[in-house]
């Protein structure tokens, strides 16, 4: 898979939603959610469940790279467009906003390929690259729940930085990749994974500018 799609199961999202505590929140909560590699919106249709159950209120800005899948966001953002942003960049690597979101949710791709963007990328980049800048991102006390693949435990850079920012790795084995909400990018019957848990306690100007520039320069 060149783009490195997998779009995200339900019963995936549902226990996302579980182990980021969004479900328990008290009702009519407000706050603004991020989700960076949107695809064609699994986890935000999810998420709207949640919020309409809960009466939040709430915002989620989607990023999306795929133009197919863009208009798949669009379809959402048209039936509640006080609630779903489709942002106008497409590429998460490049997206740069003032906004502070009290939550991301996010299954980013695991690896994209510099061999197969030829022209596009100048370096291999990873999903914890995706964590890294969607972190810079969050606010003070926000939380961040990502589904990653495990390349990251070969990177001293990816392990230093979720050392630092204390992320609490949780990884799941041969998980059942498969359900209707997924053929769009094909089923996967036994894929490993790894939830990641973030909860910001500290603002770092200079940590933030690093990695926005680090993960920008991925990209030509």
């Amino acid at each position: 898979r060149v783009n490195q799609e997998f779009f995200t199961p339900t019963s995936i999202v549902k226990e996302m939603i579980k182990f980021s505590g969004f479900d328990k929140l008290d009702k009519f909560t407000i706050g603004h959610i991020l989700e960076p590699s949107a695809g064609w919106g699994n986890i935000v249709k999810e998420l709207l469940n949640v919020m309409e159950k809960k009466k939040y209120n709430m915002k989620i800005d989607c990023v999306e790279y795929n133009e197919e899948n863009r208009e798949e966001l669009e379809k959402i953002a048209d039936i509640v467009p006080s609630v779903v942003s489709l942002m106008a960049e497409s590429n998460f690597l490049r997206y740069i906003t003032s906004t502070r979101y009290e939550y991301v949710f996010m299954n980013p791709p695991f690896h994209l390929q510099k061999k197969l963007h030829k022209g596009v990328l100048n370096d291999d980049a990873y999903d914890f690259h995706f964590v890294m800048r969607a972190y810079a991102f969050l606010a003070l006390g926000g939380v961040l729940i990502a589904v990653i693949g495990r390349k990251y435990e070969k990177s001293a850079y990816a392990k230093k930085f979720f050392k630092k920012v204390g992320a609490e790795l949780k990884k799941k084995n041969k998980v059942n990749w498969t359900g209707a909400e997924v053929k769009k990018g094909g089923e996967v019957k036994a894929l490993d994974i790894t939830y990641v848990y973030i909860k910001r306690q500290l603002v770092d100007k200079r940590e933030e500018d690093e990695i926005l520039k680090i993960t920008s320069q991925l990209y030509k």
